[in-house]
């Protein structure tokens, strides 16, 4: 059941469980009842983004130390619909990386043995070590879905207390570290929230996959509550976008905090209907989508900024003679960059493990020479023959551009 709570309240993020009262917490969870410890040995989630919207698809596996009910709160940047998904999309969505870095390493197996004659050695090889696995349990069920609109930190404490208190939780009482965590949520503007209850026994079960749509101009992980807790992390997403992730474009956590298990792949538009419908028809006409696992682990204390990613994915090239904005020019593969009457294709340079690299180079549509490496970061110079230009991802008063695409 999903109700829209409009009142004057303020939410907590992603995953904390709020409980009856003050209890030492495990992997950010908190249980109704004192003393009960609920554990969160795996968390599962797969983003796609359009560079509009995203669908998150999110699933975790749970346990208790005894029988308990948890209530989850996930902070979202805009209103979001939510319904149940089908967790079976994040073990297919493996399934074909997997699949797809396998045919690769025979690929480049058969090539390393064809002789001087060309002819193919024929072997196998060794399957390589998966980029990841996924396994589920028992699966339980998300039941009385909330979306509540945050206006403050006093609402939201009194109506948090209120409806644990209609759940029969005796003594609900939210902890401190918490309530500051919250408020800067409400300080950057997040403020739509979505509680869900879930009753948990002593036996890891996976909890039933929520979809959470709503707009974003990036990609968004809530990261930062999970400061409020102590120990060490791992968190896996599968990244699903239609295009490469420039490393500028991250403005939450750095981009050396996030690994990438393996080169993106390409996914073409009848594998996406088929792995999961509605982000296919998120990534309306393209031909293909990128797909690729995001691995964060750190501190728990050391979240200060969320996951945001992805936007903006433009940048603008300024002649420091003529003093001529061009631009602007996506960051991705093969993109169309025009200066000064010349017309190039982007070449981000990407490393064994990642996506867009930190440079990139500019090769020419007609001679197919290349300029570069360059640095995509700020402020970089590039040198283009006897031109030098300088890098922003900035967007300059119109009527300093010289070329729009």
């Amino acid at each position: 059941m999903k109700k829209i709570i409009p009142i004057d309240a303020l939410g907590v993020p992603l995953c904390v469980l709020l409980v009856a009262s003050a209890a030492a917490a495990d992997c950010g969870s908190i249980p109704f009842e004192p003393g009960v410890q609920v554990f969160e040995p795996n968390q599962r989630a797969l983003i796609a983004w359009n560079g509009k919207e995203e669908i998150l698809i999110l699933s975790t596996d749970l346990r208790a130390s005894k029988p308990t009910k948890v209530l989850e709160v996930i902070p979202l940047p805009s209103e979001p619909t939510v319904k149940q998904d089908d967790v079976a999309v994040i073990g297919k969505a493996v399934d074909l990386i997997n699949d797809h870095l396998y045919a690769e390493a025979l690929l480049r197996d058969r090539r390393h043995q064809t002789n001087s004659l060309g002819v193919s050695g024929g072997g196998r090889g060794p399957r390589p070590m998966p980029a990841g696995k996924v396994t589920f349990h028992e699966q339980i069920g998300a039941t009385d879905v909330s979306v509540m609109r945050v206006l403050s930190r006093k609402g939201f404490v009194a109506w948090v207390e209120k409806y644990l208190k209609s759940l029969k939780v005796k003594t609900p009482k939210i902890p401190e570290p918490l309530k500051r965590v919250v408020a800067e949520y409400l300080a950057d503007g997040y403020t739509w929230f979505v509680f869900n209850v879930v009753s948990l026994g002593k036996d890891t079960r996976t909890k039933q996959a929520l979809q959470y749509r709503f707009k974003s101009t990036c990609i968004y992980y809530p990261l930062r509550i999970t400061r409020t807790e102590v120990g060490n992390t791992a968190i896996k997403l599968l990244i699903l976008s239609d295009g490469l992730i420039g490393p500028s474009t991250f403005t939450g956590i750095p981009r050396s905090r996030v690994r990438v298990a393996h080169a993106p792949i390409r996914l073409a538009r009848p594998q996406l209907k088929r792995l999961h419908p509605d982000s296919w028809k998120l990534m309306g006409r393209l031909a293909a989508a990128r797909l690729r696992i995001w691995e964060i682990k750190g501190k728990l204390s050391d979240f200060r900024q969320d996951l945001l990613a992805g936007g903006p994915r433009a940048f603008y090239l300024r002649n420091d003679t003529t003093r001529r904005f061009h631009g602007p020019f996506l960051y991705e593969d093969d993109a169309k960059v025009v200066i000064d009457g010349e017309a190039y294709r982007l070449k981000p340079t990407r490393s064994a493990d990642g996506d867009a690299a930190w440079l990139f180079s500019l090769e020419h549509a007609r001679s197919r020479k290349r300029h570069g490496p360059f640095s995509c970061l700020n402020g970089a110079g590039i040198v283009i023959g006897r031109r030098v230009y300088s890098l922003s991802w900035r967007k300059p008063s119109s009527r300093k551009v010289l070329m729009r695409l």
